[in-house]
C-alpha cells in the first residue's frame, strides 16, 4: 500500500490520533513513515511562531 493511502486510511480510523503517534503506530505495521510525513499528507499546519526582538543600536556605531 502507498504510505499516503496508509496515512489517510489510518487518519480515517484515528482522527484524533497526532502524527507522531500515526506515524508511530504505522511503522510498527511497517509502514515507515515519519510524524512529518504524516503531518504533511493530511494538511496540517505548523504552529505560527512569531518573535519580537528590540531594537537598540549596535555596539560598533
Amino acid at each position: 500500500m502507498d504510505p499516503a493511502d496508509a496515512i489517510r486510511l489510518a487518519h480515517s480510523a484515528k482522527p484524533t490520533t497526532p502524527p507522531a503517534d500515526l506515524a508511530a503506530e504505522l511503522t510498527s505495521y511497517g509502514v515507515p513513515v515519519s510524524a512529518v510525513q504524516v503531518a504533511l499528507v493530511l494538511g496540517h499546519q505548523p504552529t505560527e511562531v512569531r518573535i519580537d526582538r528590540p531594537t537598540r543600536a549596535h555596539p560598533c556605531r
